[in-house]
């Protein structure tokens, strides 16, 4: 039976923190634009076979904009390729993540996180970006997925650039 998997948007869970920044604003760009965004990275980087959105729900999801959080969860024909959640939880400073396998890595321009199970993270502003690489569900011509440190770097630069855009 095919699932159906469709990107998901909520309000901010954050908003009555002490810390809360009222300066930042709510995002405009569409939720589609990221959501598309992933998919073509998981298929052009990762060598996902198909990685994609289904159902007409998701294409009128699509054109909503951000605000202050959406979550992007693309699959190919053998489960869910990844995820991508977009958060503005309007705090001030930085936001450490929750996740304790989470560790600081040095040699990008933004604060970055990477874990050993293919989850990574960067914070941009007040916009935090994680990712989480499904290499199980991800078919690649010589088998299933194995991360090498250049899909790596391109996964960091992707995060970073989606933060980028969704704050500007």
């Amino acid at each position: 039976m095919p699932i159906l998997l469709l990107p998901v948007s909520c309000g901010n869970p954050f908003r009555d923190s002490i810390n809360t920044d009222l300066e930042t604003k709510p995002s405009q760009y569409k939720a589609g634009n990221v959501c598309r965004q992933f998919a073509s990275f998981l298929n052009g980087n990762m060598e996902a076979n198909g990685a994609s959105y289904r159902g007409t729900e998701a294409e009128t999801y699509f054109e909503n904009p951000i605000e202050w959080t959406t979550t992007c969860v693309p699959s190919t024909s053998d489960g869910i390729a990844g995820m991508l959640q977009v958060t503005n939880p309007r705090l001030k400073g930085t936001v450490n993540p929750v996740d304790s396998g989470f560790q600081p890595t040095k040699g990008f321009d933004e604060k970055v996180w990477l874990s050993s199970d293919h989850k990574f993270r960067t914070q941009v502003g007040s916009w935090v970006v994680e990712m989480n690489i499904s290499a199980e569900n991800i078919k690649t011509p010589t088998g299933t997925l194995v991360l090498t440190n250049e899909q790596t770097r391109k996964a960091v630069e992707f995060i970073i650039g989606v933060a980028r855009e969704v704050q500007s």
